[in-house]
């Protein structure tokens, strides 16, 4: 926080430790901010919100995936199918469309972050894997000269396995937007 102040950002409320109680750390909401302050760099864990102005969504994005750090991330937006694009280009764990602290709520969903944040992954099969050293093996049991997925594809073969993917996961993909 006090290189934040030094270079010139705006400590709107908060900004310092509450002691009463134990060792916690007041609220604090943080604007004028730059990407050189070592509070867009670092994580937090604090009740702090960092307000840094951008030119557009792609600054927006190059800027939070400009860190050593990924362990979560949250988009704000109106256009919920806007928000799921950014999503996939951020370079975090978890993305809460709309929320801060969602994915927390959720046992069943993989939580951990990516880069140098966190030990892996808690939570959901994802976690429990991550106890694991998954190695599959192959055999080719049929000993077939061609099998139907493999290169080069006809436009016959394309289409049948389109419509095994949009037959088994299709309402997933969807919400996805990978198709309409």
């Amino acid at each position: 926080m006090e290189d934040a102040k030094a270079k010139g950002a705006e400590i709107v409320v908060g900004g310092e430790a509450d002691t009463r109680d134990g060792l916690f750390y007041k609220p604090t909401f943080v604007r004028n901010l730059d990407h050189s302050m070592e509070l867009m760099q670092e994580e937090t864990f604090g009740p702090i919100v960092s307000v840094m102005r951008v030119a557009d969504d792609e600054e927006a994005i190059r800027l939070a995936n400009d860190s050593q750090y990924g362990l979560s991330g949250s988009v704000w937006t109106s256009n919920i199918q806007k928000g799921i694009e950014i999503a996939k280009r951020l370079e975090t764990g978890s993305v809460v469309i709309n929320d801060a602290s969602m994915a927390y709520g959720a046992p069943e969903a993989p939580f951990g972050g990516m880069k140098d944040s966190g030990v892996g992954q808690v939570n959901g099969l994802g976690g429990l894997r991550g106890y694991t050293h998954q190695q599959p093996i192959f055999i080719d049991r049929w000993a077939v000269k061609k099998e139907r997925v493999w290169y080069p594809h006809t436009a016959k073969t394309i289409e049948e396995i389109d419509g095994m993917i949009r037959f088994i996961y299709g309402s997933a993909l969807k919400k996805l937007g990978f198709f309409s």
